[in-house]
């Protein structure tokens, strides 16, 4: 799946307050949908991996907004 066809999911509210990075447990902010399931990224470990998430994912929900509020 190229990067052209994923859409970041502005609408839906999908993490919640508890919600951890699965690489190193700080608050998720981006959810990123894959065919087998979701992972939960901290802002540090999205933009690290990005270019492969972005080449495998479906669909990317990103709520960095609340970083600067």
């Amino acid at each position: 799946m190229d990067s052209s066809s994923i859409t970041i999911d502005e609408s839906v509210k999908a993490i919640g307050p508890a919600d951890r990075c699965d690489s190193c447990n700080a608050k998720a902010f981006y959810m990123v949908r894959f065919e087998t399931g979701d992972l939960f990224f901290c802002r540090h470990h999205f933009v690290k991996f990005e270019d492969a998430l972005m080449e495998k994912a479906y669909d990317i929900y990103d709520d960095q907004d609340y970083l600067e509020g």
